[in-house]
């Protein structure tokens, strides 16, 4: 998780080693750094700022060209400041002529940003699903992405080229302003809103070798096809721009587990399983009140990990802990009524983990439930896994297909006061 005490590592190599790895790389929009930092919880490796995103939030506009450089900049700066998971950027046109994008990709790239995309709209441009695009000429377009390959200080920094030419002079015309873009330098290539299946696999057919965007828009003129089968195809990178914003009342709740269904809807591709959710004050405060790495969030990794509550809020019957640091144990620091659960969250990686929590002190007997991204937190019949040994030790092994935002209960039959519960993985 960013955080303005450190720097951040290097995100445009991080973004290449992604987008060479098996399969696509799933990256939700965002278009502020809240937004962009609950991408980051779910579980996801890379963010995208979104233009359609960024022109709702910061001008309750539609995505017509209407914001400049300095302020997409601006806003990119501050998401990618806020994670510490690559960003990649809508960069619109560029913003003028190939001097102008010279320009625009060092302004990014001192940003923080790992990754633009850059279009061959005629300025002002639309966003990609809206008719009445125009195109400019492919030669102007090739300059620019020849400018942006030479404007770049690091060479890791990737540079995806799109084409709006579909809609204005049809498949086969983008095609090969797609190809003259790869020639000219572009690394990742994003042909917008092919219009059938048929279409996404003659995209794809075309450019064998060449990493491929895919651009889930919902409802939009690309049909949502199941991520299988964008896999299979051999698209190395699918976006999803505005499900953060057209389903804005998921978005904030993903602390408390319903919005882990946005996690596993963008992963399965159905689009059916989101949910409305709410969340407590507490939790709302822990998601943004994070220095120098602590928070809400702790990610499970070899060894051990172990983590401290901090303060205390109620929901209903239930103490809710707000995690503050990374540290020796998760420590009661407050008493709390009888039978009642304390609740926090992991970034828990693939594979097999084993999780072993032992109480000392005080006089808590936890039993312990863990819930898998997408599952209810609180409903025992929804657990992955559950532990409810008498004394001080419970222990679960669970097996997770990919790297996810899982919620642990450990549910007390007596008071936390002086219990100190010690979290152990093992891969």
């Amino acid at each position: 998780m960013g955080s303005f005490l450190s720097p951040r590592s290097g995100g445009a190599a991080r973004l290449r080693a992604l987008l060479a790895a098996e399969g696509p790389l799933l990256v939700p929009g965002a278009y502020d750094a809240l937004s962009a930092r609950l991408v980051e919880q779910a579980g996801f490796d890379a963010a995208y700022m979104t233009g359609f995103g960024a022109t709702a939030s910061l001008l309750g506009l539609p995505d017509v060209g209407l914001l400049s450089l300095a302020e997409m900049v601006d806003n990119a700066g501050r998401m990618a400041r806020a994670i510490d998971v690559p960003l990649i950027s809508d960069a619109d046109t560029g913003y003028g002529n190939a001097i102008n994008v010279a320009r625009t990709v060092q302004q990014f790239e001192r940003a923080g940003v790992a990754a633009i995309h850059l279009e061959d709209q005629v300025a002002p441009k639309r966003c990609g699903h809206m008719s009445g695009k125009q195109v400019v000429p492919v030669e102007e377009m090739v300059e620019k992405v020849r400018a942006a390959v030479a404007a770049r200080h690091d060479p890791d920094f990737v540079l995806i080229a799109r084409t709006d030419a579909r809609a204005v002079e049809g498949l086969d015309a983008a095609l090969e302003r797609a190809g003259a873009y790869r020639d000219a330098g572009a690394d990742v290539l994003f042909v917008e809103a092919p219009e059938s299946e048929a279409e996404v696999a003659e995209v794809a057919a075309a450019f064998p070798e060449t990493p491929l965007l895919f651009n889930w828009v919902e409802r939009g003129r690309t049909p949502m096809l199941p991520l299988e089968t964008v896999a299979e195809l051999g698209f190395s990178l699918v976006i999803f721009p505005v499900a953060t914003v057209t389903l804005s009342p998921v978005v904030v709740p993903i602390i408390q587990g319903g919005t882990q269904q946005l996690t596993a809807t963008l992963r399965d591709g159905s689009g059916n399983a989101l949910t409305d959710r709410t969340i407590t004050w507490t939790s709302s405060n822990a998601t943004v009140a994070t220095v120098n790495g602590t928070g809400l969030v702790t990610t499970v990794g070899s060894g051990t990990t172990t983590i401290t509550a901090g303060s205390e809020g109620r929901s209903g019957t239930s103490v809710i802990w707000s995690l503050s640091g990374l540290t020796n144990s998760i420590t009661a620091t407050a008493a709390s009524a009888i039978n009642t659960s304390a609740f926090y969250y992991v970034n828990v990686p693939a594979g097999t983990t084993r999780l072993v929590v032992s109480s000392s002190g005080g006089t808590g007997d936890p039993d312990m439930y863990l819930y898998r991204p997408g599952a209810t937190p609180g409903s025992k019949g929804t657990a992955a896994c559950s532990s409810e040994a008498d004394g001080p030790v419970e222990s679960c092994t669970i097996t997770a297909p990919a790297a996810g935002l899982w919620m642990i209960e450990l549910f007390a039959y007596a008071t936390f006061a002086g219990t100190t519960l010690r979290a152990v993985t093992t891969p």
